[in-house]
């Protein structure tokens, strides 16, 4: 615990906003995602990732692969299992909030025994930054649902 403390305290000023930030919103989609209708939970993260939702002071302008590190970071540590469309939805709802133009894509694949497996990823200018897997190929692209 020690160690992580001290890790945190190294970051830089940003990095240690992004990471709160990161557990902040991980949480919240978490319990939104337990808690409530998928349509009503985007529409909230819709209304968090508008850009100038917050004062520019308060959201310091974030590289796409920092705000993706401190999803990912977070989401390893918690001490709730997260899934790839909690840190989906996350990842994509912090980028929008500092002007990102980018997509949460689903895709499914069959997993044997007539089972599906599905899976989540974020995509920006057609780049998958966050959620790449070997097998991604192997998954049918669903589309995206549209945003309240």
């Amino acid at each position: 615990m020690r160690q992580a403390a001290r890790r945190f305290r190294a970051l830089s000023a940003t990095d240690r906003l992004l990471v709160a930030e990161a557990t902040a919103v991980l949480v919240v989609v978490r319990l939104g995602a337990a808690a409530l209708p998928f349509p009503t939970l985007r529409n909230i993260l819709g209304h968090y990732g508008r850009p100038g939702s917050s004062p520019a002071r308060a959201r310091p302008v974030s590289r796409v692969d920092r705000v993706v590190w401190a999803v990912s970071a977070v989401a390893r540590r918690l001490p709730v299992r997260t899934t790839c469309l909690v840190e989906s939805l996350a990842a994509e709802a912090m980028l929008r909030r500092r002007g990102y133009v980018c997509e949460v894509r689903f895709g499914v694949r069959p997993s044997g025994g007539g089972s599906v497996a599905a899976h989540a990823w974020v995509e920006h200018q057609g780049v998958i930054v966050l959620g790449a897997v070997d097998d991604l190929g192997e998954y049918a692209v669903l589309s995206s649902p549209e945003r309240s």
